[in-house]
């Protein structure tokens, strides 16, 4: 069951962004942000009957969401950023460090120690990351397109905040459940984006996008809550096993195979071949990784 929610939360996870890059890169960021969290709280709210909300009043549960809100808050804006600037194909595979900035997380708050063949997975990481820039035979002209890649490098502070974000997850869903968790989250995201509203000189222009892009917030909204809820699930479901976070985000890595190919088949980004074997290459890095661990 787990891993059948990890891989459904990988493909939703890749399905929400092609619908932002497609559909709703114009869009402010800020805006962007809001009301997915918005959507999505009104969305968990009509799911409440559906699901048990224990460990709604505990407080390390609310604490804890809070912290990853304000982390994932600017994780999100970064993320937003590089979708709407650059070639997803490009720049989201490097969401594969993610489970590499979990490690030490995971050991100063559980005290679980990876082996030493995990940092193979760490060199598979980063031949990937090699092999995604590569343009023709030069091996200099390839190091210089990986410098150049911006995406790749707002992707690269995405996985880090993620990294301690997800890490965090864990101990909150310890204390509730991933229903009651995703609830909180989303209460207090909401309410950290809640300010954007109050722009006097943008409300014209949101009140615009609403109007003619309100089914493709809608969407990845509902694409986000479904990721959201199966990812938190899994993590819920493998409580008893020490690193579970690590397995869990292993298999949600491949929302980056589903982003690359969906990105390259849909948006006819170029470069295909490269990106694919380094995305591919650079997943395997982060099982590896999640292997060894």
């Amino acid at each position: 069951m787990w891993i059948n929610l990890s891989l459904i939360a990988a493909f939703f996870f890749a399905a929400r962004i092609l619908v932002i890059k497609k559909y709703l890169s114009g869009v402010d960021v800020l805006f962007m942000a809001f009301m997915y969290r918005a959507l999505g709280l009104v969305m968990l709210i009509a799911l409440y009957p559906m699901f048990e909300s224990a460990g709604f009043t505990s407080q390390s549960v609310w604490k804890v969401a809070g912290i990853t809100a304000v982390i994932t808050a600017a994780a999100s804006i970064i993320q937003l950023v590089a979708i709407k600037k650059f070639e997803i194909s490009a720049s989201v595979p490097y969401l594969s460090f993610t489970p590499v900035f979990m490690i030490l997380p995971v050991y100063f708050l559980f005290k679980e120690i990876p082996q030493s063949r995990a940092l193979g997975g760490i060199v598979l990481i980063i031949a990937g990351a090699f092999i995604l820039n590569v343009k023709g035979a030069s091996f200099k002209k390839s190091i210089i397109e990986l410098a150049k890649n911006k995406g790749g490098w707002l992707y690269l502070a995405v996985a880090f905040l993620f990294g301690i974000s997800t890490t965090l997850d864990r101990v909150a869903i310890e204390a509730s459940n991933g229903y009651t968790y995703t609830l909180v989250w989303h209460i207090i995201s909401t309410g950290l984006f809640l300010p954007v509203l109050f722009n006097k000189t943008k409300l014209p222009e949101y009140k615009q996008n609403l109007t003619t892009l309100l089914p493709a917030f809608l969407l990845q909204a509902a694409f986000g809550i479904i990721a959201f809820l199966c990812q938190m699930g899994a993590v819920g479901i493998t409580a008893q096993i020490a690193a579970n976070v690590l397995y869990v985000k292993a298999l949600t890595m491949l929302q980056l195979f589903f982003t690359v190919f969906l990105g390259i088949v849909l948006l006819k980004e170029h470069n295909a071949w490269s990106r694919l074997a380094g995305s591919t290459i650079m997943i395997g890095g982060a099982v590896v990784v999640i292997l060894f661990y």
